[in-house]
């Protein structure tokens, strides 16, 4: 499969798909959006493969190897499509589309001080993006754009595939029009992150969690801690995100997928009263 050129401004990337709220106006934007695109202009794609060590050594910071080795053809034409390299930053690129195809941001993994870093005039947080191949299968709700990389790479095949919609931070206030058309009458698996002292992440998804609960065919907010412990992983204490259990999982693509999904269908998630306390 081929997937268009992100560097290009006017075109789609179709299988990944981002949306405004109805605040978002992109023509206050247009003068960053034409910087940047002249930026991406200037990087080398040459560079983006794993024979280039210092490409290889971030790519290996966002996922670990194992991921990248599984994942389906289309996950890495997907994954490359959505990224870009900065040799002179050494860092990372996610770029980021509207509905319309229309691209109007990008984060950097890392800039000067800061960890995934919007480029300066943009808003991309006022988006959702999401990857949705077979809607008879659940979709998972994550946070962060880092989640979003990992979560593209989660494909293995037609049969296990990973359908998802990522928020962009904890304080993303509520779902739109389309984003709730997506979850009409489907299983819908909303995945906090844990072990922060604010429980940001899982006050975001719990209040999220209660927008589609009548739409949706099913709701659970997912304790990722508890997951991999079931499992027998030692998870350390600390932030716990999608990523940083796939790090911590050893037993690859189609056991995360199946054992995830299975653990969700058992009804092992923190009911909403127990909610503001659950992942201490």
């Amino acid at each position: 499969m081929h997937l268009p050129d992100p560097r290009n401004f006017s075109i789609t990337t179709p299988q990944l798909f981002s949306g405004a709220d109805k605040n978002f106006d992109i023509q206050k934007d247009t003068e960053a959006i034409e910087r940047m695109s002249k930026y991406l202009d200037t990087l080398d794609p040459s560079l983006e493969t794993f024979e280039y060590l210092p490409y290889r050594e971030e790519c290996l910071k966002i996922a670990p190897l194992w991921l990248y080795n599984e994942a389906s053809n289309e996950a890495k034409a997907l994954f490359k499509e959505t990224t870009a390299w900065d040799e002179n930053n050494q860092t990372l690129i996610v770029i980021i589309y509207d509905y319309e195809g229309r691209m109007i941001s990008i984060k950097r993994r890392k800039y000067r001080n800061g960890k995934w870093v919007t480029y300066k005039g943009t808003h991309p947080n006022h988006q959702c993006i999401y990857r949705d191949n077979e809607k008879l299968l659940p979709l998972f709700v994550i946070e962060g754009h880092h989640d979003l990389l990992s979560a593209i790479l989660l494909d293995y095949d037609e049969i296990t595939t990973f359908n998802f919609l990522m928020i962009p931070t904890a304080n993303y206030l509520s779902f739109n029009d389309r984003e709730l058309r997506l979850m009409e009458g489907r299983y819908v698996y909303f995945l906090p992150d844990t072990g922060e002292k604010s429980n940001a992440g899982i006050q975001c998804m719990s209040r999220l969690a209660q927008q589609v609960e009548h739409t949706a065919k099913h709701v659970k907010v997912v304790n990722l801690r508890a997951f991999l412990k079931e499992n027998g992983i030692i998870v350390p204490d600390g932030k716990l995100d999608l990523t940083d259990a796939l790090f911590l999982w050893q037993n690859g693509t189609l056991s995360f997928v199946h054992r995830l999904l299975h653990y969700c269908d058992r009804n092992l998630f923190f009911p909403k009263m127990e909610v503001n306390h659950a992942y201490q």
